[in-house]
């Protein structure tokens, strides 16, 4: 659906030389022109101007760099919840390595990125050494004499109470008091 660019009318009586008039209005763009601003040859279009190229590859940049902080993160993560995995048998929460020892997850990596698991291990069990409650395997000291259980105790209860017993008590008392 597109105009020609010239189209050629009848003479116009107003020109004095019988010359033909063209229509000067301008064609209706072609999306066939504007969708190929990709040629083939490898020259960039007039259009692109060398600030627009250099905005384009600074704005590339900038994904580029947003994309690596983000794959950063999530290796950082990765690591940490691996290098937790590996102390998990020596400190009850492995995150207090570095949330209460302040260890810095950076001292524990080789050259490739890869956990150096003894230098950990180490770290917890020096840590543990330090604050024992940390550990897996501890167990609060129970106080001597503390009895945590509900109710009072008798003394005089019989160690030998069943239900039987307790039953037939209870009936020869209301048998005596009638």
């Amino acid at each position: 659906m597109t105009a020609p660019e010239h189209t050629p009318t009848s003479p116009d009586p107003a020109t004095p030389t019988g010359d033909t008039v063209e229509d000067t209005t301008t064609p209706a763009a072609e999306p066939e022109a504007e969708a190929t601003t990709d040629d083939t040859d490898g020259v960039e279009p007039e259009q692109d101007s060398p600030n627009s190229e250099a905005a384009k590859r600074r704005r590339q940049l900038r994904e580029t760099q947003t994309e690596l902080a983000t794959v950063r993160d999530q290796l950082a993560t990765y690591q940490r919840r691996h290098a937790e995995l590996i102390i998990s048998d020596v400190i009850a929460t492995p995150a207090d390595l570095f949330d209460v020892g302040h260890a810095d997850l950076a001292d524990y990596l080789d050259d490739n990125g890869d956990i150096l698991t003894d230098e950990l291990r180490t770290a917890a069990e020096t840590l543990v050494a330090q604050r024992p409650q940390l550990g897996a395997s501890y167990t609060p000291p129970w106080p001597a004499g503390a009895d945590y259980g509900q109710g009072v105790r008798s003394q005089s209860a019989p160690s030998s109470a069943t239900w039987s017993t307790v039953l037939t008590d209870q009936r020869r008392r209301q048998g005596h008091t009638q």
